[in-house]
């Protein structure tokens, strides 16, 4: 693949880079990828490399190209990394093929922005608010290490960004969010900037951007931004366990950095209660919070209330005795028929609901933590039982 025609343009108020993405391996057609924010917001928001190499890695990777070449420099840190990024992610996936990356216009080593700045990618969700909330009470605000900036990014979602153009619905619900935000953002003292970007459209499917390209997506928002980031956290779902693969993880996320700037996993030792108890005295977060992702756009509330994401953080909340401040979900009450119909989909999910239950029998609420653990092991059990037959039927299919 060769990454070429890199160009920055300003227009209505908007400044956006982007570069042609060409497969020479295989046969497709150019993809056209891009980022851009307001011109109000673009303080140091230059055109490099990286920005589009690290997106275009795991396409690359997943559909046989031999190398990714970009036409211009590329920094020599960043440039040596990725072959260990790549080892990682070939050994979660061996699919995978390694590809080359080099630069027509050598590697050119940078330095970074004069003053540090640290930032994060902000998605409103739990770790992301988490990750604001321990960097102020850990930290003084003058010190380099506390974030000045969050960046929400828009296209994240495959429906965000629909042949290459921001879906009006979805980006007037995205302004709406921020609506909610800013003022949360303020009085933590931090900066909110609104990002958009097409790289999702990339993602050959949704295992692949999550398994293997979520973190290498935020880094590069982060290198675009490298005129004043000099630092940038990527919030994590954390306490998985060690060698599971994840988009975005601390084996992965450093090597994803340059000479000029630092990329760091935040909060993988932390479980989702302990997140959830960081914001339990933020009353403004809890107002606000959004890990909902299947919320309907224009909907009564920021999150369904029925999805998966929203029952493990609103069981958490209610085992911590908050979910009635959290109103950006529907008024609910959890109880045992609340629990028998939860949605479970993933090992966080079951981790949650433990520890929730932990919490539960704790405060007095013996039964509502049985009925939790009965669900937990009903799901836990069905998963089991549908590998089995996945197995089975696998190898009836070879016979």
């Amino acid at each position: 693949m060769r990454i070429t025609d890199l160009q920055r343009r300003e227009t209505d108020g908007r400044v956006r880079l982007s570069a042609r993405l060409v497969w020479e391996d295989v046969a497709r057609p150019d993809d056209l990828a891009w980022i851009e924010t307001a011109e109000a917001d673009a303080e140091g928001f230059g055109l490099r490399g990286e920005t589009f190499v690290l997106p275009a890695m795991v396409p690359a990777m997943t559909r046989g190209e031999r190398r990714l070449v970009v036409d211009g420099p590329l920094c020599p840190r960043f440039v040596h990394a990725l072959p260990a990024a790549q080892r990682a992610l070939r050994a979660w996936t061996p699919a995978l093929a390694e590809v080359e990356v080099g630069a027509e216009g050598g590697t050119v080593a940078r330095f970074p922005a004069d003053e540090p700045c640290t930032a994060a990618t902000f998605s409103g969700g739990v770790d992301s608010f988490s990750t604001i909330r321990c960097n102020r009470l850990d930290l003084p605000r003058a010190h380099p290490d506390a974030i000045r900036d969050a960046f929400f990014v828009f296209g994240m979602n495959g429906h965000d960004v629909p042949e290459g153009r921001p879906d009006p619905a979805r980006w007037a619900d995205a302004q709406a969010r921020l609506a909610r935000w800013r003022p949360v953002a303020a009085e933590a003292g931090v900066r909110l900037v609104p990002v958009s970007m097409s790289f999702r459209t990339l993602a050959v499917d949704f295992p692949s951007w999550t398994r293997s390209m979520l973190g290498s997506v935020l880094a590069a928002v982060a290198h675009a931004f490298t005129g004043r980031v000099t630092r940038m956290l990527l919030p994590s779902a954390g306490s998985r366990r060690p060698l599971d693969p994840d988009g975005c993880h601390p084996v992965l996320d450093p090597y994803y950095g340059a000479s000029d700037l630092a990329v760091a996993d935040d909060g993988a030792t932390r479980t989702r209660l302990e997140k959830l108890r960081d914001l339990a005295d933020w009353p403004a977060a809890l107002a606000v919070l959004q890990p909902c992702q299947q919320h309907a756009v224009g909907g009564a509330t920021p999150n369904c209330g029925t999805c998966n994401k929203c029952h493990r953080t609103m069981v958490g909340l209610h085992a911590l005795g908050r979910l009635g401040a959290a109103t950006s979900f529907p008024p609910t009450q959890v109880d045992a028929a609340f629990v028998a119909r939860l949605r479970l989909a993933n090992d966080f999910d079951v981790q949650g609901h433990l520890e929730s239950a932990v919490v539960l029998r704790a405060a007095g609420q013996a039964a509502l933590a049985d009925a939790l653990e009965r669900r937990v092991a009903s799901y836990v059990r069905h998963r089991r039982w549908r590998a089995v037959k996945r197995r089975l039927l696998g190898r009836g299919a070879g016979t």
